[in-house]
């Protein structure tokens, strides 16, 4: 006798019921690619802040160095080894004289105006007498400031986009006009999305800075980071 087997159909997914799974899944990456973007720009700003205490800390070890208090000059005064005339030799003399010979410090991984740059791995090239850092680098810095400058309120550098006299940061930026850091004497590092709202002080004085011109004395100046 031959015995019959009998078998199940198997019934498969509905349009609706794919419908809806598809839907499910937009919804989830609605949802989750946004919050991956803002957990990579996060990372991508505290590699940045971690960045600029080394430029401080650098600026500190050459300042302190040598015997006496030192300083970053520009336009032809002070020590001529001491003397930048942009910001590729204002990290040369980092290099140099304060032990930040990472050229990758002076780059931010956000900052599209780097999409051709060819970067080296050391400031300073093989005779170690000038820097090889061409074309823009991510930092604004400022020479000429005055030794005896209160250090937790005086801005020693500046993510590249505020043209010194400006509250924010231009579209050209590393974030894109979205704000930047500023490294201070001491060597903290802060977040500003906009110096109008969250005001600096003025040099040696409780009044509010809108600008980084103002923060600091008369004479300092902010040498571009996109003027290399």
């Amino acid at each position: 006798m031959t015995l019959s087997r009998k078998t199940r159909s198997r019934k498969g997914f509905t349009l609706v019921e794919l419908l809806t799974v598809i839907a499910i899944i937009g919804i989830l990456a609605a949802l989750i690619i946004p919050a991956v973007g803002k957990v990579q720009e996060s990372a991508k700003k505290s590699a940045a802040a971690s960045n600029g205490r080394q430029i401080g800390l650098a600026y500190n070890t050459f300042a302190n160095s040598g015997g006496k208090t030192r300083n970053i000059t520009s336009g032809g005064t002070g020590d001529s080894a001491l003397n930048a005339g942009d910001a590729g030799d204002y990290a040369f003399i980092l290099a140099k004289y304060g032990g930040l010979n990472d050229a990758s410090i002076w780059y931010i991984d956000s900052d599209d105006e780097l999409a051709d740059a060819i970067i080296p791995k050391t400031v300073m090239d093989a005779t170690e007498e000038s820097h090889q850092l061409v074309g823009p680098v991510s930092w604004d810095v400022i020479a000429n400031l005055t030794k005896n400058a209160p250090t937790s309120t005086t801005p020693l550098a500046a993510t590249r986009g505020t043209d010194g006299t400006n509250s924010t940061w231009d579209e050209t930026s590393p974030w894109k006009g979205d704000g930047g850091h500023i490294i201070f004497l001491d060597g903290h590092v802060a977040w500003y999305d906009d110096l109008d709202l969250d005001p600096l002080l003025k040099y040696n004085s409780s009044e509010e800075a809108n600008n980084l011109q103002e923060a600091v004395n008369d004479n300092a100046v902010v040498l571009k980071g996109k003027d290399i």
